[in-house]
């Protein structure tokens, strides 16, 4: 009679100890996801930045051309 009651305390305690796991476990896959999230943000932020970047100075080269030849095009007159 003892000895099933503590094996029902055993099952008990590792039952909870096993609900505690899966909330740990969870948090971390939460926290993971979230750090993740913000990595990927910050990538997708830096790849912006550096396409803006090659865009601006496609368009100051444009420019810049656009200029040599109007004076090219101002000399031969």
């Amino acid at each position: 009679l003892f000895s099933s009651g503590s094996s029902k305390e055993q099952k008990k305690k590792a039952k909870l100890v096993q609900q505690k796991q899966d909330r740990f476990e969870e948090k971390q896959r939460e926290i993971d996801a979230k750090r993740d999230a913000k990595r990927q943000a910050k990538d997708e932020k830096k790849k912006q930045k550096k396409s803006t970047e090659m865009m601006n100075m496609k368009t100051e080269e444009g420019k810049a051309q656009a200029k040599v030849e109007d004076r090219i095009i101002f000399y031969k007159d």
